[in-house]
């Protein structure tokens, strides 16, 4: 189960780091 949340923080982290990358790219 820890292993679980701790993947899933990763990957929320990790979609907001590459949205944040990609965000000038769409403006």
């Amino acid at each position: 189960m820890l292993m679980y949340q701790t993947r899933r923080t990763y990957q929320n982290s990790n979609n907001i780091a590459v949205v944040h990358l990609l965000k000038p790219a769409w403006r």
